[in-house]
């Protein structure tokens, strides 16, 4: 169990470094970066390597979010519809753009290379 959890917390360190690095490629589009695109980037679902599921992306979203590397757009026209990865995009932050040049502290959240675990 504790080696799943390892593997888990492991592949979401290195998504939310891609996701920062697509989404710092995609900075001059100020429509940002859909999540449909972004899984489409990344290749698709996979469970093991990559995003699990919609709900998947949505939190890794919400965790660069809360650590204000990135803004998140929630798109729906009907809040009563469930969020999804078509209906969601995020733009990278001056403090994300910094945190990929590391000027800004490392985070255990994201595998950047400045923090072994």
């Amino acid at each position: 169990m504790a080696d799943f959890a390892a593997h888990n917390n492991a592949r979401d360190r290195l998504l939310r470094i891609r996701m920062l690095r697509v989404l710092e490629t995609a900075k001059a589009n100020p429509a940002g970066v859909r999540g449909q695109m972004m899984i489409e980037i990344f290749g698709g679902y996979d469970p093991v390597d990559g995003f699990e599921d919609d709900d998947h992306l949505i939190g890794l979203l919400r965790d660069l979010e809360g650590d204000h590397y990135i803004t998140v757009v929630d798109l729906r026209v009907n809040q009563q519809h469930r969020l999804a990865a078509e209906t969601i995009s995020a733009q990278i932050t001056v403090k994300g753009t910094r945190f990929l040049q590391g000027h800004e502290p490392p985070n255990p959240l994201i595998a950047d290379g400045r923090i072994v675990k």
